[in-house]
């Protein structure tokens, strides 16, 4: 396993959307098998993207020491998509499936202890018909319907986390379109010469370690469900405050090394 990949494994797995859907699946009745439902989704379809991105970079001759031309304009190109997604973040466009998520979990909290405490600032109150700012995401239209009102009508999104088949389709919609860090860890297994089972393998361990932000929770509410709530909520909180300079943070870094080692291979 190369230790470059396991360091941009690491930096990939910063993905907060991830870490709140999680948390707001733990809810509620049947949590186990929804929580495995998404994680298991969150596994294939990272696996399986993986596994195409490594079968592409080999077909386009843009991998290891013997293609360093094409191999070093891929790294340039993810490095400068890296800088584009921190300037994104940097203007406030973030994720507008994890601003949903966090209407659902301020709705639930609100519904569970109302009056009890205050709903943050960041996440519109319960029967609040604003919307995202960001644009829809793409696949299943989860804004396609209002957040729900003063009734108690649910949203589409609330529906996702209620049954087991659609926290898989959650899964799937969340990791499927995969982050230019993880491109670039994928490509630095391809770049090891590794054999066909050895780059298989070392992207098992690449993508173990991009997803512990939900295999963790997973366990955590498998194994001490109670316990887990409350442990999760605070580092959901720590997230909301601080997660996206950490993503910013770890994007440009990134970005920078790519674009710095794609021009030294191009020297």
């Amino acid at each position: 396993m190369p230790s470059q990949a396991v360091v941009l494994a690491l930096a990939a797995s910063i993905y907060p959307p991830a870490v709140a859907a999680v948390i707001a699946l733990g809810r509620g009745e049947d949590v186990r098998a929804r929580v495995f439902a998404f994680v298991l989704a969150s596994w294939l379809v990272t696996y399986a993207v993986g596994a195409l991105i490594l079968y592409a970079l080999v077909e386009l001759g843009a991998t290891g020491s013997h293609h360093l031309t094409p191999g070093a304009w891929v790294d340039v190109a993810l490095g400068v998509l890296l800088l584009a997604l921190a300037l994104r973040l940097r203007l406030g466009r973030g994720s507008p499936i994890a601003a949903m998520l966090g209407q659902v979990r301020a709705r639930r909290h609100a519904h569970v202890a109302p009056g009890s405490e205050s709903v943050p600032a960041s996440d519109p109150p319960s029967g609040s018909e604003s919307e995202p700012t960001s644009d829809p995401p793409s696949g299943p239209d989860l804004a396609s319907e209002p957040d729900g009102d003063a009734a108690g009508h649910e949203s589409k999104i609330e529906r996702y986390l209620h049954s087991r088949r659609l926290a898989f389709v959650l899964g799937v919609i969340l990791y499927v379109l995969p982050s230019p860090i993880y491109i670039g860890a994928v490509k630095s297994i391809a770049d090891a010469n590794l054999s066909t089972g050895g780059e298989l393998a070392a992207l098992v361990v690449a993508v173990a370690i991009m997803l512990w932000m939900v295999e963790l929770p997973m366990l955590m509410l498998l194994t001490v469900p109670a316990r887990a709530a409350s442990t999760l909520e605070a580092i959901n909180l720590w997230f909301a405050r601080h997660g996206r300079a950490l993503a910013i943070l770890a994007a440009v870094a990134v970005g920078v090394y790519l674009i710095a080692k794609g021009l030294a291979r191009l020297a």
